[in-house]
């Protein structure tokens, strides 16, 4: 028996270090290195390959909420899950952006390709 993986979990927990009203309206993945992540794709169990077709194929995938997610500084953290099918091409870096209160935020995270 041969076991490879073949979905990618991006878990994104953010938290509010000040005790305002801060709300995140939307999370943005976004490949760095062009439109390498799988929407969506197929999966053979006979020869464990997974592929996907051009038009499945984006730059970023945004996560958004239309009352948004509050965020606080207690342990009520809100998570964002990325399902993303593990993708031969993923040629480069993951980045992460924000918009808060509706304002882009000021930080952008950059997270491997290769995760651990």
């Amino acid at each position: 028996m041969k076991y490879k993986p073949i979905m990618t979990c991006i878990e994104v927990a953010v938290k509010a270090n000040v005790d305002n009203a801060i709300v995140m309206n939307s999370l943005t993945l976004t490949d760095t290195r062009g439109a390498n992540i799988a929407t969506k794709g197929t999966y053979s169990a006979i020869t464990g390959e997974v592929s996907a077709s051009g038009e499945e194929m984006v730059e970023s995938v945004i996560y958004t909420s239309e009352e948004g997610l509050l965020l606080t500084t207690g342990d009520d953290t809100p998570v964002v899950s990325f399902i993303i099918p593990k993708y031969e091409n993923y040629g480069g870096n993951f980045k992460l952006s924000f918009k808060f209160n509706e304002q882009d935020g000021l930080t952008e995270y950059i997270i491997p390709a290769e995760i651990a």
